[in-house]
């Protein structure tokens, strides 16, 4: 005997369910006007479109009523299911489903059951994913069911009864992650971020020495010609600041002092570049190439210089 249609169509929104947005709350109205007027189809198809916008079970529950309605009977099965199998369907509703699903569909439809380890993919038909361990309402009559290894077997369902089929764990491939892709080898083992970095300072500190060569070559010039003015001129000739050889030994005295400092500075800049590099060649250890910056700014005062050195991890 049937049920009555009007109670499931008029099927209240269970607790914790909220109003739907508008564009699925009219595509529901159309459905039930298409109900009341007996066009099933296009009942089936609003309050498809009404669940797809807001899934809402009384939305799901007229959805199948509709299907059962346009003979559509696997789908309004599938839909009943899952209907039961939402969280936020009251007892009594899942026990109205089950009567449903009992009384209209159970008989003409064929049952399956396909027991295999959880997460094992099984497609039906070569279409349809299905979930291992749970029932699969089908049409009557012979089907297709691919095991996890690929492998096909058929199975003929008849109406009314259930058919379970068994792939055991020898049988079915485990499921294993999908391969990453490989990373990039690194194009040398030996040359880390650190130890570019120490390189770099071996350079700076090559040329800084090189720098700190030319200013002492042009400090020893200058001491030099000092004392080559002193020897030559009278001791007294520097009474008179303003005279052209006191002018020239004080000259030659200031450049002595400051190619002197300023080769002290670099020479200093040098053997910390130096030290520094050779200790990075050492030490840094080959790891994951990071952003890594050397910015080597140099001071010159008119009375020291030294080189300063930043690193940026």
């Amino acid at each position: 005997m049937a049920l009555p249609r009007t109670a499931h169509a008029q099927h209240a929104p269970t607790r914790g369910e909220v109003d739907a947005d508008s564009d699925a709350e009219l595509r529901y109205k159309e459905g039930m006007e298409a109900a009341r007027t007996g066009n099933a189809r296009l009942a089936r198809v609003k309050f498809l479109q009404a669940y797809a916008a807001s899934p809402q079970t009384r939305y799901l529950w007229n959805l199948a009523i509709a299907e059962l309605d346009a003979n559509r009977r696997v789908e309004a099965a599938e839909h009943l299911r899952l209907y039961m199998a939402d969280p936020r369907t009251d007892a009594p509703s899942k026990a109205q489903a089950r009567e449903l699903i009992a009384a209209e569909l159970w008989s003409g439809l064929g049952h399956l059951k396909v027991e295999a380890p959880r997460g094992t993919l099984v497609r039906l038909d070569g279409r349809k994913q299905i979930v291992p361990n749970e029932i699969v309402d089908v049409e009557p009559g012979v089907h297709t069911v691919e095991d996890g290894h690929g492998k096909r077997h058929e199975a003929n369902i008849p109406a009314g009864q259930q058919v379970v089929m068994s792939f055991n764990r020898d049988e079915v491939p485990p499921m294993v992650a999908p391969p990453r892709s490989p990373e990039p080898a690194s194009q040398s083992t030996w040359w880390t971020a650190g130890r570019y970095v120490g390189g770099g300072l071996m350079v700076a500190g090559v040329a800084t020495a090189i720098a700190a060569v030319g200013f002492t070559v042009a400090a020893n010039s200058s001491s030099d010609k000092a004392a080559e003015q002193r020897a030559a001129s009278d001791p007294s000739a520097c009474w008179d600041v303003s005279s052209a050889a006191c002018s020239a030994l004080k000259s030659d005295a200031d450049a002595w002092v400051r190619n002197s400092n300023i080769a002290r500075g670099l020479w200093i800049g040098a053997g910390a570049a130096l030290v520094g590099g050779a200790t990075l060649l050492i030490v840094a250890r080959p790891k994951t190439p990071q952003s890594t910056q050397a910015i080597i700014l140099p001071a010159v005062g008119k009375e020291a210089a030294s080189v300063h050195v930043h690193l940026r991890f």
